[in-house]
């Protein structure tokens, strides 16, 4: 199933949750889904965080001359720019324009997989990319709020 469309250009990760259950894939995975053991990892509370973690972290520049490398319009927050996550890179551009940035090899399928990194040249996992966005989002909510959620004002 794992080889068959949809599936195959899915950023999926197979988890063993016990070690016993674990046997060889034939015909293994394709080369872009990890393989990972245990249980999924959970997400860190904003409270766990250091200080130093969030410090460290590179703030996203979306000053109000930012713009996408690739189509050069403007970067809005809401949009949530991809950035390469190499040290150095200066890539910020449109999940869309990057997305078609990585298609332009295969150009029927509606998923990138990987790419190369318009700026550096390194080679990127489309899953990874957008997963690091995801995580960058979250955590930047989490930090940035800390109201009561709408469901803890619902009545019981």
């Amino acid at each position: 199933m794992l080889r068959a469309p949809p599936w195959v250009r899915l950023p999926l990760t197979l988890r063993w949750l016990r070690p016993d259950f674990h046997h060889e894939l034939s015909p293994a995975p394709p080369l872009h889904m990890p393989i990972a053991f245990g249980p999924p990892p959970q997400p860190l509370e904003p409270k766990q965080l250091a200080a130093s973690e969030t410090d460290s972290k590179p703030q996203l520049d979306l000053g109000p001359k930012a713009s996408c490398v690739l189509c050069a319009r403007m970067l809005q927050d809401e949009e949530g720019p991809l950035c390469c996550p190499h040290p150095g890179c200066p890539l910020k551009a449109h999940i869309i324009c990057l997305a078609e940035e990585f298609l332009r090899e295969e150009p029927g399928q509606l998923l990138p997989l990987e790419g190369h990194c318009p700026s550096c040249k390194k080679s990127l996992l489309w899953g990874s990319l957008i997963g690091q966005c995801h995580v960058d989002a979250e955590e930047e909510e989490d930090l940035g709020l800390e109201e009561e959620h709408w469901t803890d004002l619902l009545e019981t």
